[in-house]
């Protein structure tokens, strides 16, 4: 195992460092270099993130670092049909990638590093751009 997989699945543990979610909704999110200046997010957008569909917050998180599903299962505290079904939408759409490497999920099993695609930044970046 990884730190980050042993942070994130250590009995008890707690991630350290915010998700892009989490950032939004604790106002500590700064906007990425694709473009912009960089600013705080605005009341506003801590509404709107609540309102973003289950595809786009796996895009937001898968564009920070590249997870597992059992990875986003955690972080978003979601079922695994559901992360696995959306996910699977993201890459029909060519959003989301296979990076070729592989984490244990907590049962131990080898899994699939998930990656953002060139379109998959795009797409991540837009909704930001309407979040903040």
């Amino acid at each position: 195992m990884n730190d980050f997989t042993e942070q994130l699945f250590e009995l008890g543990a707690k991630i350290t460092a915010p998700t892009p979610i989490e950032a939004i909704m604790d106002n500590r999110h700064k906007r990425p270099a694709w473009g912009g200046v960089k600013q705080p997010c605005s009341l506003m957008a801590l509404k709107s993130v609540d309102t973003l569909s289950i595809g786009n917050k796996i895009l937001l998180e898968l564009y920070e670092r590249g997870m597992t599903d059992d990875e986003l299962e955690v972080t978003l505290k979601m079922r695994h049909q559901t992360v696995s079904a959306c996910r699977r939408g993201l890459v029909k759409k060519d959003l989301v990638v296979p990076s070729g490497d592989t984490r244990p999920t907590r049962s131990g099993r080898k899994a699939n590093i998930w990656t953002v695609t060139d379109s998959g930044r795009q797409q991540a970046g837009l909704i930001l751009d309407r979040l903040v």
